[in-house]
């Protein structure tokens, strides 16, 4: 039994549960999908493979996790969010959870230090790589998460 109980009657309700099993109350639904441009960015780290044969693999792991770290900082200040970590690339996405106007303009590009690479100096010095960036936007049927009926 989940912690949730319901508007009407007050007794508790199942996981998941659209209806009440005592009184029959609609107690969730789900939101409607709406239609949205999303913008989804790339970034790889050019090289990192003959990198990592350069180095122990956890420093190696230390540099990757910078990295992501520094790239997934450059999303978010320009309003994206970083969705996904693989290997040595980073998947951004703009326009979900919040469209903005300009999301395919904030996702189209670097802005910053991700496109040269880390900026520290002990991360350049044994990472002189630069990113390659792909972007693309399309149109996705996008549903937020369930939202309860507010019921009087």
């Amino acid at each position: 039994m989940s912690a949730d109980v319901c508007p009407r009657c007050g007794e508790p309700l199942p996981a998941d549960a659209n209806f009440c099993p005592n009184c029959g109350a609609p107690v969730s639904i789900q939101a409607a999908a709406e239609r949205r441009i999303v913008t989804v960015v790339f970034v790889d780290l050019a090289g990192s493979t003959q990198l990592a044969s350069r180095l122990d693999p956890e420093r190696f792991r230390e540099v990757l996790a910078a990295y992501h770290g520094m790239v997934a900082e450059e999303i978010a200040w320009v309003g994206g969010v970083a969705e996904g970590f693989i290997g040595d690339a980073v998947l951004g996405v703009f326009g979900i959870p919040v469209a903005r106007d300009d999301d395919a303009v904030r996702g189209s590009g670097p802005r910053g230090r991700s496109a040269n690479g880390p900026n520290d100096s002990e991360a350049s010095s044994i990472c002189p790589s630069r990113c390659r960036f792909g972007s693309g936007s399309t149109p996705v049927r996008w549903r937020s998460a369930r939202r309860p009926i507010a019921t009087s």
